[in-house]
C-alpha cells in the first residue's frame, strides 16, 4: 500500500474513528464481519454498510503493515488534540 492509498483509506475511515477504534481494527484474528458488527455496537449511529466499509479499510491498513505510519499521519493531522495525542501514544507502542 503506497502513501496515497493510505491517505485515501484514512479519509474513508475517518482519522478520529481509526484512532478511537484502533484496538478493534488491529485485531486481525477477528473475522471481517465480526469487526464490522463490533464497530456497529460501539457506534450505533453508523449504518451497517458504513461499518463494513470502515472496518475493511482499516483492516487493509493493518494487514499491509502500515498501522504505525497511519497513526503518525493522524497525529500530525488537523484532528482534535486528544485524538492526536492518542494516535502518538498508540504509534509509540508499535
Amino acid at each position: 500500500m503506497n502513501d496515497e492509498r493510505l491517505e485515501k483509506h484514512l479519509k474513508s475511515i475517518g482519522k478520529a474513528c481509526f484512532v478511537k477504534h484502533f484496538d478493534l481494527f488491529a485485531d486481525l484474528s477477528l473475522p471481517p464481519r465480526k469487526t464490522a458488527e463490533l464497530l456497529k455496537r460501539r457506534e450505533p449511529g453508523y449504518a451497517p454498510t458504513t461499518c463494513h466499509s470502515r472496518a475493511s479499510s482499516a483492516r487493509s491498513i493493518c494487514r499491509a503493515g502500515r498501522a504505525k505510519e497511519a497513526l503518525i499521519n493522524v497525529s500530525s493531522s488537523r484532528v482534535p488534540p486528544d485524538v492526536s495525542e492518542r494516535a502518538r501514544n498508540l504509534a509509540s507502542k508499535l
